[in-house]
């Protein structure tokens, strides 16, 4: 099964870490391997593996009480 997401943003291997919320996934953070390094040093052995997350949404979710449709309509 071919991926469908971080597609031209991720090479090959990318993740998704998920939580539920009022019984509803949430996708909370992403990451895999990207060449910003390797093509920033011309060096094509440099490998990066990166991830992230949006502080903005973890705060909406769980720093106070908040139903998911506020959340989503923000």
């Amino acid at each position: 099964m071919q991926r469908k997401a971080g597609l031209g943003y991720y090479n090959g291997i990318c993740f998704h870490i998920y939580s539920n919320v009022n019984d509803n996934k949430i996708q909370l953070s992403d990451g895999g391997v990207s060449d910003w390094c390797a093509q920033l040093l011309s060096d094509h052995n440099e490998q990066t593996v990166t991830s992230g997350f949006g502080a903005e949404l973890i705060l909406k979710l769980f720093g106070k009480e908040n139903s998911l449709e506020e959340i989503l309509n923000d």
